[in-house]
C-alpha cells in the first residue's frame, strides 16, 4: 500500500479515549502518525483519502466464533448438512463478520465433532522454587490420538494436533504450574505458568 492519509475521519484509537476528529497516515502497512483535527498531518507525496466523518478504528477480533453454526433448531440437523452446502454457510458467516468491522476471529467448536483419546504419559519430575522452598513438579505429555484412517492421514496433511506439556505438582491438593501447547487447531504454542515459580535449569 502506497503513503495514504485518511482526514475528516472520527478516531476511535482503542486506548480507551474518547473519539475524536482527527486524521491518520499509513505509509505501507503500517500506521506511521495519528493527528487531532484537520490538517495535522502533512500531505506532500500522499494520497489523500476524505473520510467525510466516518469512523476509523483498528479491526476488531472475535475471540469465540462459530462459523459452522446454522439457523437449524438441533444439532442433529446441522449435522446432517451436505458438507458443500455447509461450507458456503461459514463462507457467508465470515464475510458478515469482515462486513462488520471483524478482521480476525477464532473458530472456538464445530458443529461436526470428532472423538479422540487424549493419551497422557509422565515424562519425569522437574524442581522449581518458589522463595526459599524448593518443589517437584511431575511432566505430562498429553498427545492426541485420532485414530482409524483419519489419524494416519491427519501427519501426512499437517492435521496432526502438537503435543501438549503440563506440569502439576502432586500431593493431596495437586496443583497446576505451568502448561505449553496450543489453544487452537494449527494455532501457535502458548505458555501459560505461575508467575512465582523460578525453575531449575537443567
Amino acid at each position: 500500500m502506497a503513503n495514504v492519509l485518511f482526514t475528516n475521519v472520527r478516531v476511535i484509537d482503542a486506548t480507551g479515549a474518547q473519539p475524536y476528529q482527527g486524521e491518520v497516515l499509513v505509509q505501507g502497512n503500517r500506521i506511521a502518525r495519528i493527528g487531532r483535527g484537520t490538517r495535522s498531518v502533512p500531505t506532500t507525496g500522499v494520497t489523500v483519502i476524505d473520510g467525510a466523518g466516518a469512523t476509523l478504528m483498528p479491526g476488531m477480533c472475535e475471540a469465540h466464533t462459530h462459523f459452522g453454526w446454522t439457523n437449524s433448531k438441533t444439532l442433529d440437523a446441522i449435522q446432517k448438512l451436505p458438507p458443500e452446502e455447509h461450507t458456503l454457510w461459514a463462507a457467508q458467516v465470515a464475510k458478515l463478520y469482515l462486513d462488520h468491522g471483524w478482521t480476525s476471529c477464532v473458530g472456538a467448536a464445530t458443529p461436526k465433532p470428532r472423538l479422540v483419546k487424549l493419551n497422557i504419559e509422565a515424562q519425569g519430575e522437574e524442581r522449581f522454587t518458589t522463595g526459599k522452598a524448593t518443589h517437584t513438579a511431575t511432566h505430562y505429555v498429553v498427545k492426541v490420538d485420532i485414530g482409524g484412517l483419519a489419524g494416519v492421514v491427519a501427519p501426512l496433511l499437517g492435521k496432526q494436533p502438537p503435543d501438549t506439556h503440563v506440569w502439576i505438582v502432586g500431593g493431596e491438593a495437586p496443583a497446576f504450574v505451568k502448561s505449553e501447547g496450543p489453544m487452537f487447531l494449527g494455532g501457535p504454542l502458548w505458555r501459560i505458568e505461575l508467575a512465582s515459580p523460578v525453575w531449575r535449569t537443567r
